[in-house]
């Protein structure tokens, strides 16, 4: 029982808190670079989902002009990438900020 009580005394942010920022950070730069660097095809898969779908929705309602893109569907996914990756080494920081603070 006396053992517990450090921990009661603990003021700091949440344990589970804390870890669960630092997880969520690696999950989000895993996924950002894979994105980002196009490991594997992911983010060129992406795009031609997504081009599929705007096409077979286009067709639905009867048009058969093919929509122009500003920024390319591939590009514009490398670019999130980019930003996730860059948001989960933030949230990383974060979390480790957190554990050292608690």
């Amino acid at each position: 029982m006396l053992s517990l009580l450090p921990l009661a005394a603990r003021t700091g942010p949440p344990l589970a808190f804390c870890l669960g920022a630092l997880g969520a950070g690696v999950i989000a730069v895993i996924f950002g670079l894979g994105f980002a660097f196009d490991v594997r095809g992911m983010s060129t898969r992406q795009a031609a989902r997504m081009r599929e779908r705007v096409r077979e929705a286009r067709l639905r309602r009867g048009s058969l002009a093919e929509p122009v893109y500003p920024v390319s569907p591939e590009a514009r996914m490398r670019m999130s990438g980019g930003f996730i990756a860059f948001a989960g080494v933030v949230l990383c920081a974060a979390g480790i900020a957190l554990l050292h603070l608690g």
